[in-house]
């Protein structure tokens, strides 16, 4: 949460020069994996889309995001892409992507894109 809270505030210091989202992708810590943290929302691993959806739409009721929350398809095509699990932060400009975090939790660096928006932002 204290990431969130880190994201939210980025995004609202440069909403008027990048577009923030969120893509919701297969559950990280389900909580018949054995490893279940409660984070959250006790989450079970998704068989179906409905599944995943129905628990991106619990984390939408239960958290205001920096922008839209899209969801990944079941063949988790956008995480297996993008190398994103379980989670990591990208900025993407022109279809490229310019920024790779690491993989989180410790990857997870939400200073690394305020300063890369800020030096991109200061550049124009």
């Amino acid at each position: 949460m204290a990431n969130l809270a880190k994201i939210k505030k980025i995004q609202a210091r440069f909403a008027d020069k990048a577009t923030f989202l969120t893509i919701y992708t297969q559950e990280a810590h389900p909580t018949e994996g054995g490893d279940y943290i409660d984070y959250f929302l006790p989450i079970k691993e998704h068989k179906t889309l409905a599944q995943r959806l129905e628990a991106a739409g619990e984390l939408l009721n239960l958290e205001t995001l920096p922008g839209p929350l899209l969801v990944d398809n079941m063949a988790n095509e956008a995480s297996v892409a993008y190398g994103s699990f379980p989670d990591r932060l990208y900025i993407v400009l022109d279809g490229r992507v310019v920024y790779q975090g690491g993989v989180g939790p410790h990857g997870y660096m939400p200073a690394h894109v305020e300063q890369w928006l800020e030096k991109y932002c200061d550049d124009k």
